[in-house]
């Protein structure tokens, strides 16, 4: 029994050593490898967060509480009635005699 132990313990050991020996000769690809896989990650979790899909029914929730204002015809007619009883008169500042800088 002791020495079925020692001898798993052994392959352990020579298991973890090989395990060392490959990650430390490999260690550039195992790293480029790591920041791929987290790039490519962030990447679908972006997506995701610039497409989200509509909620439909919070959405027709949120335009039922849209109160559309509608123009009251009553001030219209009254602006229209003032509009057309006052008589503007524009004055002009402007001397009718003056001469003109521009044509000399």
């Amino acid at each position: 029994m002791n020495d079925q132990m020692n001898q798993s313990k052994e392959k352990a050991q020579k298991l973890f050593r090989s395990a060392v020996v490959f990650t430390a000769s490999h260690r550039a690809i195992i790293i480029f490898f790591i920041i791929s896989v987290a790039v490519i990650v962030t990447l679908l979790q972006t997506r995701t967060f610039l497409d989200p899909g509509r909620n439909e029914t919070r959405y027709q929730e949120e335009v039922v509480k849209i109160k559309y204002s509608t123009i009251d015809e009553e001030i219209v007619e009254k602006l229209k009635t003032t509009e057309e009883d006052a008589n503007i008169d524009v004055g002009s500042n402007l001397v009718p005699d003056r001469n003109n800088p521009f044509d000399e």
